[in-house]
Parts: structure tokens; sequence; C-alpha cells
């Protein structure tokens, strides 16, 4: 497995962050700017972790959780979820679905580091 993550988020603003933010730290960073992309990428690359926004149009970050949680290909891959969706329910379900960590926006970029390192 590489040391690469894959960022997953709709908003280019906050790829280009989380992109600066994970390079700066010495990973390699993959982008996609949906769910479709993102599984796509999952499959050929095998990043070492992904950041994976929720709230996106056409799949959501949910749909994203649940397509990997049954591929026995890349369903051991950590997701950190990033999101502005602060709702107690979208946190007890994407851990139910896998999800190693749930950060809300505006993201604490040092603990999202710290989180990372342990991870990676």
């Amino acid at each position: 497995m590489s040391k690469s993550i894959l960022v997953i988020d709709d908003s280019i603003t906050n790829l280009v962050l989380l992109e600066a933010v994970m390079e700066e730290e010495g990973y390699k960073t993959i982008l996609a700017t949906g769910v479709t992309e993102g599984l796509k990428i999952m499959r050929s690359q095998m990043p070492a972790l992904v950041l994976l926004d929720l709230l996106m149009p056409k799949n959501s970050g949910i749909d994203f959780l649940e397509a990997i949680a049954n591929d026995k290909q890349i369903k051991d891959i950590p997701v950190f979820v990033i999101t502005a969706a602060v709702q107690e329910e979208y946190q007890h379900k994407v851990i139910e679905l896998g999800a190693k960590e749930f950060f809300t926006k505006p993201i604490d970029l040092k603990k999202l580091i710290t989180r990372v390192k342990t991870i990676i």
C-alpha cells in the first residue's frame, strides 16, 4: 500500500486545501470531485487513506462507504469523513459503515494531521 491519500470532495477549495496540507506533510494526494471518480481511483491506485466529504451531488459519501464495504479489494482502506454535516445521525451512520474518523468543517488541521500520521 502506498503513502498516498485520496481526497474526495465536490468543493475545489476543499480539495486544494487538503492537497496542500497533506503534501506539506509528505503525502502524495490524489483528488476526486465525486464518488464515482473516487471509487475508480481507489480501485486502481489503492491509496493508504481516503479523506471523504459526505454531502455531494449525485452520490453522497454514504453511498461511497456502502460501495466499499462490499468490495473485498478496497474495504480495508481507512476512510476519514470530513463534512459540514454536524447532525449526530451522520456520525453514527458513517462509523457504522466503517469510517475510522469523523471530522466536522471547519476542520482542525492539527488534529487531522495527527490522526493521518497514526493511520499511515
